[in-house]
């Protein structure tokens, strides 16, 4: 299932349609993977800026199930909207998997979401030995924004 299919499901569901009625707005989505990039499930979050909550949204092919609501930690940067999306994650990664200096990556997490009002793709791929190369893209125009590679070891934001 793809990013622009799980959404489309999600906001045909009652239970999504009812949150959204109640101010609730997309604010992203995150599919996990191992490489080759075939998500099973999606999750997207569900933010309500009046009442700073957020509710996630577990979709499969068989179902649409959503979370009891949370606070956020933090307010997203904008709200998805789909018809400003020129490129979805099918398209974008084969340009970030190109990115990769050595294929030693096997596992995937997609997130799309808003910062400074673009709408972009992150793909953080993940090696057995926790480094993670992140490829930014941006889903309106399809460039590569960035990359940058971490180690999940050494991180001090854990």
């Amino acid at each position: 299932m793809n990013a622009k299919e799980a959404i489309k499901k999600a906001e045909n569901s009652d239970a999504v349609r009812k949150i959204m009625s109640e101010g609730f707005a997309l604010s992203s989505c995150v599919g996990i993977s191992k490489l080759p990039f075939i998500p099973s499930e999606w999750i997207l979050s569900y933010y309500n800026p009046e009442s700073n909550e957020v509710v996630a949204c577990s979709v499969n092919e068989g179902s649409v199930e959503l979370s009891k609501g949370s606070e956020a930690i933090k307010s997203p940067s904008g709200f998805i909207d789909s018809s400003k999306l020129g490129f979805w994650e099918e398209e974008l990664f084969e340009k970030a998997f190109a990115e990769i200096p050595a294929k030693r990556f096997n596992q995937l997490i997609a997130t799309l979401s808003i910062e400074e009002d673009t709408h972009i793709w992150a793909f953080n791929f993940i090696s057995d030995a926790l480094a993670v190369l992140t490829v930014k893209a941006s889903a309106e125009t399809g460039l590569i924004l960035s990359k940058k590679e971490r180690s999940l070891l050494h991180s001090s934001q854990l």
